[in-house]
């Protein structure tokens, strides 16, 4: 955005929850999180989304404008959790385990509990995953380094 390393105040969270509270408390003027995880605060009237950073605005959530809608911002980022194992796992096991998550992902209950709450659905097996841990690694890093949070 152009913004000079010190503009903003870097305050570190131990996640979306505490960082909620705070907001709520007056002790943050902005936070970021996944919308879902700010329901509660957002229905309860102590917080307001002003954007979501995807391509387009969320299905359950129609009325939040994109980054891009809102500031001109053409910024991408999201939520996104996985499962890991240790370094080394055997092939056999990676492939038990995809089969098996694949089998939860394409289950309805897993998909109407996940959509109830407005989240978003996408699945990679453990390369997919693999990739998209490696490209945002890369993404976040850069925005750190130009943010000056992080060393180049």
């Amino acid at each position: 955005m152009g913004l000079k390393a010190d503009h903003v105040r870097w305050v570190p969270s131990n996640g979306a929850a505490p960082a909620m509270q705070d907001l709520a408390a007056n002790g943050l003027d902005f936070t970021t999180c996944s919308v879902p995880e700010a329901r509660a605060m957002l229905d309860a009237g102590r917080a307001r989304s002003l954007a979501v950073m995807a391509p387009e605005r969320l299905g359950t959530f129609p009325n939040i404008p994109t980054l891009k809608e809102a500031m001109g911002v053409d910024y991408n980022s999201g939520a996104w959790r996985g499962i890991t194992g240790p370094l080394n796992l055997p092939a056999p096991v990676i492939a038990t385990m995809d089969a098996a998550l694949g089998k939860v992902f394409a289950s309805q209950e897993y998909k109407d509990f996940l959509n109830a709450r407005g989240f978003g659905l996408v699945y990679a097996d453990a390369a997919g995953f693999a990739d998209h841990m490696a490209k945002a690694d890369v993404s976040l890093g850069d925005a750190m380094k130009a943010a000056g949070l992080a060393k180049v």
